[in-house]
């Protein structure tokens, strides 16, 4: 796949709000970020029992920022999916453009695993 999620539980995104998808599952709110060009990550809601409005199933793809810092997951009731390009999606997104930039990721690729 070309993008891969790091979950964060208890976290949250002050603003950046793209749009809010009710009653969805993680699984189809990867899906809903995956088609969205400036969405950076999502934050999705928990029941955590705190006083913002957001409900269980809630999501909410987030951009371009992507800070989650001064923002409480808990008291919001949400976690925070962020958005990583994979390796692999990073190279054939490179070799369509040209060839040079794949020869150059791929040595910059292997010399980082090696250290």
């Amino acid at each position: 796949g070309g993008y891969t999620y790091q979950h964060f539980p208890r976290a949250c995104v002050n603003g950046n709000n793209i749009r809010k998808y009710p009653r969805k599952t993680v699984q189809e709110c990867i899906a809903l970020c995956n088609q969205m060009e400036d969405c950076k990550g999502f934050e999705f809601g928990v029941a955590y029992g705190g006083s913002g409005h957001y409900q269980p199933g809630d999501c909410q793809p987030s951009g371009p920022s992507t800070d989650m810092a001064g923002c409480d997951g808990s008291q919001w009731n949400l976690d925070f999916y962020l958005k990583i390009i994979t390796v692999e999606a990073l190279m054939s997104d490179t070799m369509h453009r040209s060839t040079v930039n794949t020869h150059l990721l791929e040595n910059l690729y292997c010399r980082t695993q090696i250290k």
